[in-house]
């Protein structure tokens, strides 16, 4: 009677279906700022500003994807960045929508990940490790302070590392003629500490 209400309990455990956290987010929001969910959908514009303390950080925990369910951005404002994926278990940064990708005006993809301090800032840092990622995109005529940096934007931060981390299907597709400038079909840093 035990050996068959053990192997029934194991069987039930082994054959259950494993439940994947979803979580959706947009808004604006204060201070620190944990995404552990398996899969984040990011279904409006995130904006991370710093609180009371003057605190801002947004953490993405390794395996999570970051999926823009919609042509949405993140910004992180005079705050730090920390993505720290593994080897096997990366943190990916993708959009839902790729069609019609390769069309300049088309608002498909995503508006990236944008890190931007006022003034350096000895505690603004950026980490990313293994992380990928794609379909960040600057369609033609986007409007201005919003050209740099399809897929992540760095600006005026004291700290900056990035390791093992791969950009891929990233494009600027703005008219980088224009006198206000745009830049950065993967990455665009500028002031890094």
């Amino acid at each position: 009677m035990k050996k068959g209400l053990f192997f029934v309990i194991c069987m039930a455990l082994l054959t259950a279906p494993l439940s994947a956290q979803t979580i959706e987010v947009s808004g604006e929001y204060q201070g620190n700022v944990l995404w552990d969910a398996d899969t984040v959908k990011l279904v409006g514009d995130v904006v991370i500003e710093p609180d009371a303390e003057g605190t801002a950080r947004l953490t993405v925990e390794r395996g999570t994807w970051v999926i823009a369910e919609g042509y949405y951005r993140i910004t992180v404002h005079n705050g730090s960045f920390y993505a720290l994926g593994a080897d096997k278990v990366p943190v990916t940064f993708t959009a839902r929508n790729t069609t019609d990708f390769n069309n300049p005006s088309a608002e498909s993809g995503w508006r990236g990940i944008h890190l931007i301090s006022d003034q350096s800032n000895a505690q603004d840092s950026v980490m990313m490790e293994f992380c990928e990622v794609k379909y960040g995109k600057i369609i033609t005529g986007a409007p201005e302070g919003e050209r740099f940096g399809a897929g992540v934007e760095v600006r005026n931060k004291k700290y900056c590392y990035f390791a093992h981390c791969r950009f891929s299907q990233n494009r600027n597709d703005h008219n980088t003629s224009s006198p206000s400038g745009s830049g950065g079909g993967a990455m665009y840093v500028l002031n890094p500490g």
